[in-house]
């Protein structure tokens, strides 16, 4: 965990990602303030916000999905971050899929073309990140859980007992995916 917090860097600066299986930290750049449903909340520089893993590589999950446009339906991260800033950036949440059925198409929304490209352009600017390679792959699940127990980045809604937002920010996700569904009759 040391480690992870120790390396977080902005995003921007990040020149060289690695391309085997590991842990990544998120954090903030500097203090950011913003409201969830009863509160203000704000978030020290370089506080972690998000813990993940990946069994495959950096780029994959952080650069091509986390950090890159029109992959909120595919981005816990994106789809959390972008209910938070929904409002403030004007973000319209549409279904991820206009072909596929279920409800996960609206539960995991993404946003129009103009609101992934605020949404990354924002991530950019303001969040860092850290990443730690792990050589077994099997253990990832595990060493993932122990340190969001560990930290309660406030960000991770699953396997964080401890994390007091997670109702509001879930009921933020329900109103994009309530948004979504709306949205979606306007596209037909």
């Amino acid at each position: 965990m040391e480690e992870l917090k120790l390396n977080l860097q902005s995003f921007k600066n990040i020149t060289c990602f690695s391309q085997k299986a590991g842990i990544y930290a998120v954090g903030v750049n500097s203090a950011w303030k913003f409201s969830l449903i009863s509160t203000q909340i704000e978030r020290n520089p370089n506080e972690i916000i998000y813990i993940g893993k990946t069994e495959s590589n950096q780029i994959a999950r952080d650069v091509n999905t986390h950090f890159s446009n029109g992959k909120s339906g595919s981005s816990t991260l994106r789809r959390s971050l972008g209910a938070i800033l929904r409002v403030e950036k004007n973000l319209v949440p549409i279904p991820r899929s206009c072909t596929e059925n279920g409800t996960r198409r609206f539960t995991n929304y993404k946003f129009t073309a103009d609101g992934e490209e605020k949404l990354t352009n924002w991530m950019k600017k303001n969040l860092s990140l850290s990443y730690r390679e792990w050589d077994e792959p099997l253990e990832l699940k595990k060493i993932e859980e122990e340190i969001i127990k560990l930290e309660c980045p406030i960000l991770n809604l699953q396997k964080n007992l401890n994390n007091e937002w997670k109702k509001e920010i879930k009921t933020l996700r329900k109103y994009c995916r309530i948004l979504a569904e709306k949205n979606s009759e306007n596209m037909l």
